[in-house]
């Protein structure tokens, strides 16, 4: 017999899950950091969550949490040290580069 429909999800959701919490197992880039990164972190999630509010798109969009994680660890001071950081590209660099460093420099005074 053929196992139900629901038991086919259950079992493709769970193998997701488990992939995307062996992708975590590495760590967050913010686990050495200290204080200054956490609060740069914690600017740029309320920054994130007012953008994606603003432009109607889940706040996932933009950037994900890992890595606006490494955005907050690297701090970047200008748009080529940002540039370096894991999920900016030059499409993510127009949009929201002036944004992000701002809030960085908002941290760091």
């Amino acid at each position: 017999t053929r196992p139900a429909a629901g038991v086919d999800r259950l079992a493709a959701a769970t193998a997701r899950s488990r992939r995307a919490m062996a992708g975590r197992a590495e760590g967050s880039p913010l686990d050495d950091a200290g204080p200054v990164a956490r609060a740069a972190d914690a600017a740029l999630r309320e920054w994130r969550k007012l953008r994606s509010d603003a432009d109607g798109v889940p706040a996932y969009v933009l950037l994900s949490n890992r890595q606006l994680e490494g955005i907050a660890a690297a701090m970047p001071a200008d748009e080529r040290a940002l540039l370096a950081c894991d999920g900016i590209g030059p499409t993510k660099l127009e949009r929201y580069g002036e944004d992000i460093l701002a809030v960085l420099a908002s941290v760091r005074e």
